[in-house]
């Protein structure tokens, strides 16, 4: 082919519609990324209990996370002890944490409603909370984590944390 042809899909206009998203995938495709902007954060209240006891009670919060208290009684005043927070997103919630002292180390949990993970809301969570622990005083954060719970192992670890390791035994 001499130099001075071009090829012919060279000159065919490139449709932007065809392009591959480079953005990930999302559980539900129906509600966008949360824009910060949108996102507040205020302490638990009563009403907000039926909301939380569904959201531990999914399948997947069940099996990643440390076991609540079951009656509801018992899960109500649970959430109701200071310093557990709702994550809201135009009102709406859709992420719960909770800070917990340990020493000189606040302790954190978070937990994502089920309709709003894997669209960053964990990680907006995890900026308040690091806000929260500030201002109750505390400098060094720490999560456990369970060692088969990929998604919270890589955010945490992208928000700075660090690993640590250690052996525990239920007796």
């Amino acid at each position: 082919m001499p130099l001075s042809k071009k090829s012919p899909h060279a000159s065919t206009p490139r449709n932007p519609k065809l392009r591959k998203s480079r953005s990930r995938p999302y559980r539900n495709k129906k509600t966008p990324p949360c824009p910060v902007q949108e996102m507040g954060v205020r302490k638990v209240e009563l009403s907000d209990i039926p909301t939380l006891r569904k959201w531990y009670s999914d399948q997947e919060s069940k099996h990643q996370l440390y076991a609540p208290p079951q009656s509801e009684t018992e899960f109500a005043y649970y959430m109701l002890q200071p310093h557990r927070f709702i994550v809201l997103r135009s009102g709406e919630p859709v992420a719960t944490f909770r800070i917990e002292e340990q020493g000189t180390a606040a302790v954190l949990g978070i937990l994502v409603s089920p309709d709003w993970r894997g669209r960053g809301v964990g990680k907006i969570a995890l900026r308040f909370a690091e806000n929260e622990a500030k201002s109750l005083g505390f400098n060094v954060l720490s999560v456990d984590i369970y060692s088969d719970n990929v998604a919270a192992l890589k955010a945490f670890a992208s928000a700075g944390f660090r690993e640590f390791m250690w052996y525990e035994k239920n007796i």
